[in-house]
């Protein structure tokens, strides 16, 4: 017999269903043509309900953006707990991004950058993250994997102008969003590891 839930509980299983739908047709078919109705209609739901718990779309998608990345930082926290080399973390993040890709519309991260509570969040998490980004080489550096003294500064910055130029001159008519990413990718990877780490990431990368 199920265990009754409370309401709740009920509304937070329901937010998280909702948070579900809502990142899959924003990646499907960009932010701008999906309406709040569209998100009803696929959970089954009123849009009262919708709205009772997301008061509008922007709101919407700033919970779906934050949820993504504060799952992404919890994967690699894990992965840190559980021992897991320089090397295997990179290429869980780099797998995960690869599906991120290959099912999201290049409109979906054009778009997001029109809403400002998203670019902000997006901001502050990006700074976040190099602390950690810094601390990450260190360790693939004791490890033997990386080459110590890669400034990280200016590999993000090059990495973030790199794909602000796949955006902007739209390359992805051209190419596959995942095949650019690969490439981009792998070449910034690939960079900083010394030639342990470029044997066994190799060997990795080939078995996905």
């Amino acid at each position: 017999m199920e265990k009754n839930i409370t309401p709740t509980e009920y509304r937070l299983i329901l937010r998280e269903r909702i948070l579900q739908v809502a990142r899959a047709l924003f990646r499907e078919r960009g932010v701008k043509a999906v309406k709040m109705d569209d998100i009803a209609r696929q959970l089954s739901i009123s849009k009262r309900t919708l709205y009772e718990l997301f008061q509008n779309k922007e709101e919407l998608l700033y919970e779906c953006v934050k949820a993504y990345h504060e799952a992404s930082v919890t994967r690699f926290r894990e992965a840190t707990e559980k021992g897991k080399t320089v090397i295997d973390i990179l290429v869980d993040i780099y797998k995960l991004q690869m599906e991120e890709f290959s099912r999201t519309k290049p409109i979906f991260y054009i778009e997001i950058n029109k809403y400002p509570g998203v670019l902000s969040y997006l901001e502050r998490h990006h700074e976040d993250q190099k602390n950690k980004a810094v601390g990450f080489l260190r360790m693939g550096a004791e490890q033997g994997y990386f080459r110590p003294g890669v400034n990280y500064e200016v590999l993000s910055r090059i990495a973030n102008a790199s794909m602000e130029y796949v955006m902007k001159s739209k390359m992805y008519n051209d190419f596959p969003l995942s095949e650019i990413f690969r490439n981009v990718q792998l070449m910034f990877i690939r960079g900083i590891c010394t030639d342990k780490g470029l044997k066994i990431l190799d060997e990795k990368i080939a078995a996905l």
